[in-house]
Formats: C-alpha cells, structure tokens, sequence
C-alpha cells in the first residue's frame, strides 16, 4: 500500500510573505500593447472586441482540444465558429486548412498546449496560405511563452501559474492599443484571493473553509468574467521570482520525463520550455486519476469534454492526465507521482505505450 502523504496539487495558497513583500521584479513578457484583465476568458473577449472593431463579427477557426470557455466566451460575442483538428502531438492537422475550409474565415486560435508546443511553424504555415488571417495564441498554458509568437495577439492567465487570485495579459502585435473596455471591479477575485490566504492556515482552519470560498469565486467568474485586475492580484504578481519559478518547473518536467521514459508511457516533453503539467496519455486514466486522489495528489485532465459542438470532438479529451510539475513541489514530489504511476502498473492496468 502506498503511504499517503501531504496533498498535491489544487490552488495555490498566499502566504504571508507574499502580502508583505513589496519588491517589484521584472517580466520580459510584455510589449508597450500589453493590456491586463482579471481572467483569460475576459482577455479573449478583449481580443475578439478588438477584432471586431476593425472587421466586424466574424467567424473564427477554434481547436477541437480546448476548454469550454474559449467557445463560451466565442458564443457571447454572437461569433460563428469551426473547429479544426488536433493530432496526438498536439499540432494542428494542416490537411484541414488545405482544403478549402479555412479560406472563409478570417481568425483562427492556435493553442500552445502545457506551454511545450512550439507554434512558430504552425503560424508559419497559416500565414503562407492566408497572409491576411488573423492570429490568437493562446498562452494561458505558456506563460513563459507570450512573447516568442509571430501572431497577431498573444494572451496569457496568471491564476494557473502562480499564486494569484486573477490577472491575465493580451499582447497586441497589430499596430494600435488593443480597444478600451469599461470593465467593473472583480468581485469573484476576492473569494479567491480569501480562499488563497485561508488555505495557508489548513492546520488550524478546516480546509473545506477555503474550498467553499475558491469555489464561490469559480461560480462567481462564469457570470462576472468581464472585469478588471484587482490591485490584491497585482501587489502578488509583480513580485513573484519568474526566472526561479520557470528553473523549478522545468527541473521538476526533466525529472518526471526520465522516470516516465523508463516507464515507457506516452508523454509530452520538450526540453528547455517551462511546462504548465507534464502529460500523459491512457486507456485507463479515470481509474488512475482516482489512484492519485486516494493519495492525496490531486492531477487534473485537460479538459473535460462537453459535447462536439461546444469543443469538439477529440480523444484526447479521454486519455490526458496531467502530472503536477510546479515550483511548490521539488524531486521528492516528483518520485511520490512516479512511485504511484508504479503500482498502478505493477496491479496489471493499462497504460498506453510511450508513442513520440
């Protein structure tokens, strides 16, 4: 029987060293057309707004791998939209767009999946048979990524990176600021950030406490995702240590991919790029997500999958886990993820090969 330990995974906790330190760092990410919103889904709506003040509505080309808050937020705008198909490297399927169907739209989004999937060619590639299509990166699983893509706007969230209560960023590489939205005050942002602080004092406060509030501020977004950056949010971002938090995750990624190489199952891995999660892919993910949960290691999937018109229709929506690689946890962590990938295989499950 595996020994259950401390728990993984889950939001981030503010401690108090992060409300009291007031040193500003800097971020190479942003450019002078970087504009700041409280979640990604209200970055993109920014982005869409933007593009609609220049064209019009318009119909856009989304990945038939995405969460469905992309295509909600697509759908508030009254937009038309077509999905185009991911393979099992996380690359686009370009046989769609060379069939003839890409041509009647005018944008499409590209997402860099867990921050390891190089878009540059991809990008490349549309511009060649569409110079006049518009561009999204969709960076909120590349943070470290914003500023390295040819493509007309680049958006990013902090939330699932850093210990952050909200905070998003748009890049505009059209010339112009992107258009000025009139944006409330975040109000979901500060059950978050309650529930952030709460979770620090688990040992003298029942966790469930925190839950409640997190999951409030989760209930809260879905109706209230337009609205500005909460200054609370600001103070911590801008004094995280982004070059020792991008070294952590990416000592903690080359570790599980070592172990997981030996394991041989199949995962994504590129090396010298800062990870979100390491992936892996299984028949038999359900059963091995609940594995982790029984040992307090919480691994999330990447997304769930709703219905084909709201995201598509992919199997990867089946088999992705996501394994935990962030700067909270170091190499005994990793090998606490390893050892229970271990007895599920050692109990005869099934885990798909290793396939790059």
């Amino acid at each position: 029987m595996i020994e259950k330990k401390t728990i993984m995974g889950g939001e981030f906790s503010i401690s108090q060293e992060m409300l009291t330190d007031s040193k500003c760092k800097k971020t190479n990410i942003y450019n002078e057309y970087t504009a700041f919103y409280s979640s990604g889904r209200c970055a993109l709506y920014a982005i869409l707004k933007d593009i609609e003040h220049q064209l019009g509505k318009c119909e856009i080309l989304l990945p038939d791998y995405l969460c469905e808050s992309v295509t909600k937020t697509v759908k508030d705008l009254f937009w038309g939209y077509h999905f185009y198909h991911i393979k099992t490297n996380l690359h686009m399927d370009k046989r769609f767009l060379t069939e003839g169907k890409f041509l009647n739209h005018k944008v499409i989004l590209l997402i860099d999946y867990f921050g390891m999937t190089d878009l540059t060619e991809d990008i490349a590639f549309i511009k060649s048979i569409s110079p006049d299509a518009i561009i999204i990166a969709d960076c909120v699983q590349a943070f470290f990524s914003m500023n390295k893509y040819d493509a007309d706007y680049s958006f990013t969230s902090f939330r699932k990176w850093f210990p952050c209560p909200d905070g998003a960023a748009v890049i505009k590489n059209m010339s112009g600021s992107i258009i000025e939205l009139n944006l409330p005050h975040s109000k979901w942002a500060e059950y978050k950030y309650a529930g952030n602080i709460l979770k620090q004092y688990s040992l003298f406060v029942d966790d469930s406490i925190a839950l409640e509030l997190l999951k409030t501020g989760e209930k809260l977004l879905e109706k209230e995702y337009l609205s500005c950056w909460n200054e609370s949010g600001k103070n911590i971002y801008f004094a995280l240590d982004f070059d020792n938090i991008s070294r952590c995750r990416q000592e903690n990624a080359k570790l599980l991919h070592k172990e997981l190489d030996k394991l041989k199952i199949k995962h994504i891995y590129v090396e010298n790029t800062t990870p979100l999660f390491i992936p892996i892919f299984i028949t038999a993910r359900d059963k091995l997500k609940k594995l982790f949960a029984s040992n307090n290691i919480f691994t999330p999937t990447h997304w769930p999958h709703i219905s084909r018109t709201i995201n598509g229709t992919n199997l990867l929506y089946d088999k992705e886990l996501s394994l935990i690689c962030d700067q909270r946890y170091g190499i005994e962590d990793m090998l606490r993820q390893i050892k229970i990938l271990k007895h599920f295989i050692s109990k005869g499950d099934a885990i798909d090969s290793k396939n790059h």
